[in-house]
């Protein structure tokens, strides 16, 4: 992989937490007037996404072209105490906090913002539950209306942890000693010690390899009171119930996420990925989203799902691959749905890629959207000659 140019701060000195900010064509030392704070999944630290980099390629390149044109957008990847390997023994509750931490940062640092900056959130995976917990749930520490606002949501992949966790026990007896043994010693373990108390390896092993699982995110991952009562972790499940889902998604209306004045609607974004490999067998993602839209529009006229969402077809879990529907997932279709929604959210007008100045993503990124997609037809016309050819000589 060749080198991605950045810039890495320390937003939070007291637990040494570095972002990292992406410049791939931006030379300017001038903060943009947006960014896209992006959050990555259980297993995640920088780079592990493909489709980040391709973004901020398209979102800063204003300032490579002869346009007078500055970017207005900048993408910036916080790491959590939580990110890599050390999910197991951090918390929802803990990643809210350092993201209001990373946000504050930016807002009140120079070279990367302004109080009045614009920020949305986008969540990959898990990195989405941290998301909707942001704009949902109190924490031990602060309530949601206390929280730096944001403008926008996006989430990229949600899927349900617990859903993986029993499809991996209906499988396997191995697994499902496994995952009672771990209900076993948390039943036996006072609650007070929870946060406190790892669970042996060789029954989390099963689930999450060798990384160390604390009782505490043990519960909220596998959520054994769900459907009903659901723990922080699971807010994806096929199974929940409309007058849970109406804790989270009917709750998108009101600070932290903050519209401007036009759209006066909270709007979130819901990307899932058409090819995802760590949705579990039975989980049909049109039927999910339908019953989120339903939840979204029922609970309140101040908040919608965004027209955008929708399945990304051919797109793996996080976008990678090299065949071409996985590559126009992550340089096409991801893309120009994000990008339609900054627009709208941000800017305050609709987009039909034909790169309308504005205040949204500008010109510039449309046009070098439109060349890589371009590019790619191109490619596929020439592959489907060739098999064309090749049939004809069989």
């Amino acid at each position: 992989m060749a080198g991605i140019p950045g810039i890495m701060h320390i937003y939070h000195p007291k637990r040494t937490l570095p972002l990292f900010v992406y410049t791939p064509n931006n030379k300017s030392t001038s903060p943009t007037p947006n960014i896209l704070l992006f959050i990555g999944g259980m297993w995640d630290a920088l780079t592990a996404t493909p489709y980040v980099t391709t973004l901020a390629n398209y979102l800063s390149s204003s300032s490579s072209s002869s346009s007078s044109a500055s970017p207005k957008w900048t993408v910036i990847h916080p790491l959590l105490s939580s990110s890599a390997r050390q999910f197991g023994i951090s918390s929802l509750d803990e990643d809210v906090e350092e993201i209001a931490s990373a946000i504050s940062y930016i807002r009140s640092t120079p070279a990367l913002g302004t109080p009045a900056s614009r920020i949305v959130l986008m969540g990959h995976s898990t990195g989405c539950q941290d998301v909707l917990h942001y704009i949902t749930a109190p924490t031990a520490h602060n309530n949601r209306a206390s929280r730096p606002l944001i403008q926008g949501a996006i989430l990229q992949a949600p899927v349900s942890d617990r859903d993986s966790i029993l499809n991996a026990i209906a499988k396997g007896a191995a697994e499902r000693d496994a995952a009672d043994e771990c209900n076993r010693i948390a039943a036996a373990t006072p609650a007070g010690e929870h946060s406190a108390t790892l669970l042996p390896f060789h029954a989390t092993r099963p689930f999450f390899r060798t990384v160390p699982v604390l009782i505490s995110r043990w519960l909220s991952l596998a959520s054994p009171s769900s459907p009903d009562q659901p723990a922080d972790d699971d807010k994806f499940s096929f199974d929940l119930p409309p007058a849970v889902l109406a804790r989270t998604f009917g709750q998108l209306a009101g600070p932290p996420l903050q519209p401007l004045p036009h759209p006066s609607s909270a709007s979130l974004l819901v990307l899932m990925s058409g090819a995802d490999e760590c949705v579990a067998p039975g989980v049909d993602q049109a039927v999910l989203l339908a019953r989120w839209k339903g939840v979204v529009d029922e609970a309140s006229g101040s908040a919608e799902l965004n027209p955008a969402s929708g399945l990304v077809a051919g797109a793996k879990h996080n976008l990678a691959g090299d065949l071409f529907a996985q590559r126009w997932a992550r340089q096409v279709d991801l893309p120009e749905r994000v990008m339609t929604y900054l627009d709208e959210v941000v800017a305050g007008r609709s987009s039909d890629a034909n790169g309308v100045a504005g205040r949204g993503v500008g010109k510039e990124a449309w046009e070098l959207w439109r060349r890589e997609k371009e590019a790619l037809e191109r490619e596929k016309e020439r592959e489907d000659v060739a098999a064309a050819a090749a049939g004809l000589k069989l």
